[in-house]
């Protein structure tokens, strides 16, 4: 992905690397209890690097289905830390996603 910031002075390809494990257990029918034990994402460009750690439970209800596609709903509750390389301070706390 080619990556350009206007107003700025980078310019260069943005490299992504992510790593996303998932576990997950059914407590009753179409009910899962889910884990992200450790995300870890690192983006790069040029000389910046930003890298998030977190650790999420993902409670989720699975539909039904006749055939082999399974949809769901899941919530995501957790605490992610976001270290960046161009800044010396970095932002860590709850955070939340569906």
């Amino acid at each position: 992905m080619k990556f350009y910031l206007l107003q700025g002075s980078v310019t260069g390809n943005l490299n992504t690397l992510s790593f996303l494990p998932y576990i997950g257990y059914f407590v009753a029918d179409n009910i899962e209890i889910g884990l992200n034990p450790v995300n870890i994402t690192s983006m790069w460009i040029s000389h910046s690097t930003t890298t998030m750690y977190s650790i999420f439970l993902a409670p989720s209800y699975n539909f039904k289905t006749e055939g082999n596609i399974y949809p769901f709903v899941e919530a995501q509750l957790g605490y992610t830390s976001v270290i960046a390389s161009y800044s010396s301070s970095n932002l860590t706390g709850f955070s939340w996603g569906w």
